[in-house]
């Protein structure tokens, strides 16, 4: 059994147009071209996608930094996500698979809530107090 022979850079199909009578050259410059202007395309797609990703990964990441340094104001989703430059809609699509922002805001404040009372001496009331409850129960 021979080994398949695989030309570099289309050597092969440079040949076979070269070949090609006058008449068909026409079309297989086009059809070249279909096949260039089709990978370019598919590029293209590929890197908005990743731009796409990257700026939701990054809208995610400053929500989740708002998230940290606010939970204890207790500021509406609406507000963090004006604050971030987008509304809670946007947040939840960005997130996709993850948390939803509101839950993200609520368990942040839960394990501080769980960090005071197992690590610290404060009451239930000073817990509540320290993430800006008004009400201990």
């Amino acid at each position: 059994m021979g080994k398949a022979k695989y030309s570099p850079c289309g050597a092969e199909q440079r040949s076979r147009a070269s070949k090609a009578s006058s008449s068909q050259q026409p079309a297989i410059d086009a059809a070249l071209l279909l096949i260039l202007v089709d990978v370019l395309r598919q590029l293209q797609a590929q890197h908005c996608a990743s731009l796409a990703i990257g700026r939701a990964a990054h809208l995610v990441a400053r929500f989740r930094a708002l998230v940290e340094a606010e939970y204890r104001r207790h500021r509406s989703l609406s507000d963090m996500a004006a604050a971030v430059g987008v509304i809670p809609l946007t947040l939840r699509l960005c997130g996709r698979g993850l948390l939803p922002p509101a839950t993200i805001l609520r368990e942040r404040i839960f394990r501080e809530a769980q960090r005071l009372l197992l690590y610290a001496t404060p009451t239930v009331a000073e817990t509540a107090a320290h993430l800006g409850f008004e009400d201990a129960a």
